[in-house]
């Protein structure tokens, strides 16, 4: 439901401010990613690390932005970033965990 209200916030704002319609489309991207996850049909663990990458970058570019919005998006895909890193590492360890069996 989260990834369909980004989306919805994404394009609402596609008209006035792209910039953020954009921003909010990557963060998107976490959310299908998760819900994917909870639906036992996660992404490749390069999917993650790319995943990672683009928020990071997201993020980045928000903070270079002026305005409180920009700051709030960039935070955001600051802890988005984050909880995909976790992610990452926890697939690598099951990954590993399943060689072994």
């Amino acid at each position: 439901m989260v990834y369909f209200l980004f989306i919805f916030i994404g394009v609402v704002y596609l008209s006035a401010n792209s910039i953020i319609s954009v921003l909010f489309f990557i963060m998107s991207l976490y959310h299908l990613f998760s819900w994917m996850e909870r639906r036992k049909q996660a992404f490749s663990r390069r999917m993650y690390l790319l995943l990672f990458l683009v928020l990071m970058g997201n993020a980045i570019f928000a903070f270079t932005m002026l305005g409180i919005v920009y700051i709030t998006i960039g935070v955001l895909s600051l802890i988005y970033a984050l909880s995909t890193w976790l992610s990452y590492q926890q697939r690598k360890i099951d990954e590993r965990e399943d060689k072994e069996e």
